[in-house]
């Protein structure tokens, strides 16, 4: 595990800095610490380590070592520059404030300038207030900048950075709490802000092929953060503590390890910056990642971990709430941790619970509200919810009579394609349900193909709507050898070369999601467990 603490080398940083620091020019600096020529986001531990050691003899360079301080969690040296009067000691004197705060601490009030708005987001952010977070991020994309009077900060540079950092935020808030399309598209607008070479940009494009995964795409593409991190010009533990915990629900969708590897990191700075209300947080996590991982030997901690968080906020006593109803498949506590999650804004962790509610004590208010939050939002894998839960789920849906593209694709995206079939010819058959849920249901039919999937296709032909139609036409491409269709085996062929979804998509005039889904029931046909697998019994299958 990297160690954040850890003194990184300065090669590469640029070269009248590092003599301006030896030979201690203030004046040239100042003139480099607030042009924007060095900005932390391209050089991250480098410069944020080098301000560490900023003499204290000007308010300019008692700021910025401040902010290094707080990095880093050095609350000694943080009171030694405030102590030498910082350009601004409230910033940093209300920061340490948040990030030290108990675990009761209540929220610090609605901001109305960018700089008030910089504590409201920390304080959400350490509380889980994920409601207020979200529509935070969105007021603040109309908070002018307010840092004119700041000599310490350089206004061109802080206009990009900022601009880079809003974007992403409400990025992130939108997939935890929000719509997954809007998510996955201001991740991909962040990608292009900012300054070259920034971390931010890594983690954008994470957060992009994340979110496509939650919305059923076979995204398994490897992530850029974790590497980034590791890196000399990753961001410091305050930064990456911040940040890596808004991706943790997101990679319990992977099975690469990539949870527990971040839940321990985030874990030992918590532990390191001595914050509770991070420490709370990321124990959570660390238990999570261990039953994600099938290790029960942690419930054994839960105990303890919802005795502390009693007291608390409802976004940090939802995951505990949830992790102990998830060990002992309890209905009771998958209840109490969807009303937290509600009221704290997590609205992953509400369809989490709603699931699994769904699954072990299907109530009509459950199946409403699961219905309703799956169509709003677009998840379609939902974190710490089995393949099987999830097909019991949209099963449990559709006999409660509910009909939705959103079910259809839920039973899609379980990987259990008996189950998606079922679910698939009840829409496909039921006239009553809505015209999208029906064609997505025939298009799941013609994936699946083999048996029952063609033998519905064709009852579903005999009628004279939209959807026999669409039915008639899928029923013209047959099968091969290999029980795949045509198109599958095109898709498995393209994928066994190394091309993306979306060069796959760009070749064959096909959406991320469909070329998702060929993928998906290739693979449940041949028994394979990956794309590269499949690829591999088709050829074997044509003889290569």
């Amino acid at each position: 595990m990297v160690d954040l603490w850890e003194r990184v080398p300065v090669a590469g940083l640029p070269a009248d800095f590092a003599e301006a620091l030896a030979t201690l020019d203030h004046d040239r600096l100042k003139e480099l610490l607030t042009s924007g020529q060095i900005p932390a986001g391209v050089y991250g531990r480098q410069i944020v380590q080098l301000r560490g050691a900023l003499p204290l003899d000007d308010p300019i360079f008692a700021q910025h070592r401040g902010w290094s301080a707080l990095s880093y969690g050095d609350w000694d040296d943080l009171q030694r520059c405030v102590d030498a009067g910082p350009v601004d000691p409230h910033e940093l004197l209300s920061l340490r404030a948040i990030i030290l705060a108990p675990l009761d601490r209540s929220h610090v009030g609605e901001a109305h300038t960018y700089a008030s708005a910089i504590l409201e987001a920390w304080d959400c952010k350490l509380s889980q207030s994920q409601g207020r977070f979200r529509r935070f991020a969105r007021r603040t994309l109309a908070l002018p900048v307010d840092t004119g009077g700041r000599p310490d900060v350089a206004q061109a540079r802080h206009v990009r950075f900022r601009r880079l950092q809003d974007v992403l935020i409400l990025a992130k808030q939108e997939a935890i709490g929000g719509r997954l399309e809007v998510a996955e598209g201001l991740a991909r607008e962040a990608q292009r802000l900012g300054d070259e070479g920034d971390y931010f940009r890594p983690f954008a494009r994470d957060l992009e092929r994340l979110v496509r995964l939650a919305r059923g795409e076979d995204e398994r593409s490897a992530l850029e953060f974790m590497g980034r991190l590791r890196e000399p010009r990753g961001p410091a533990p305050l930064i990456a503590i911040a940040w890596l915990l808004d991706l943790a629900h997101l990679l319990a969708l992977r099975a690469d390890g990539s949870l527990a590897e971040v839940a321990a990191l985030v874990n030992t700075i918590a532990i390191r910056l001595c914050s509770p209300r991070f420490e709370i947080q990321t124990e959570a996590w660390r238990i999570a990642a261990e039953l994600h991982a099938g290790n029960t030997a942690s419930v054994r901690d839960l105990p303890g971990l919802r005795v502390q968080s009693g007291g608390t906020s409802p976004g940090l006593r939802s995951l505990p709430e949830f992790l102990s109803a998830w060990a002992g498949e309890d209905p009771d506590g998958f209840e109490l941790s969807a009303q937290l999650a509600r009221a704290s804004g997590q609205l992953w962790l509400q369809l989490s619970a709603l699931a699994w509610l769904a699954a072990l004590r299907p109530r009509p208010r459950d199946l409403r509200r699961l219905c309703l939050f799956l169509e709003a939002s677009g998840w379609r894998r939902l974190p710490f919810v089995s393949r099987d839960i999830a097909a019991r789920a949209a099963i449990a849906l559709v006999e409660g009579g509910h009909r939705s593209r959103a079910i259809v694709e839920l039973a899609s995206a379980s990987g259990r394609p008996k189950v998606a079939l079922a679910v698939a010819e009840t829409h496909a058959t039921d006239t009553r349900a809505p015209l999208g849920a029906r064609r997505a249901a025939v298009e799941v039919l013609h994936l699946i193909g083999v048996g029952r999937g063609r033998a519905a296709l064709r009852d579903i032909a005999h009628g004279g709507d939209e959807i026999a139609r669409l039915a008639t036409d899928h029923l013209s491409d047959g099968h091969g050898t290999t029980g795949l269709s045509e198109r599958e085996m095109e898709v498995v062929d393209l994928a066994g070369r190394g091309l993306t979804n979306r060069e796959i998509g760009e070749r064959l005039s096909l959406s991320r999601h469909t070329v998702a889904r060929h993928l998906a029931n290739a693979c449940a046909k041949l028994g394979a467990e990956n794309r590269a697998e499949a690829a591999v019994r088709v050829a074997a299958m044509r003889g290569r």
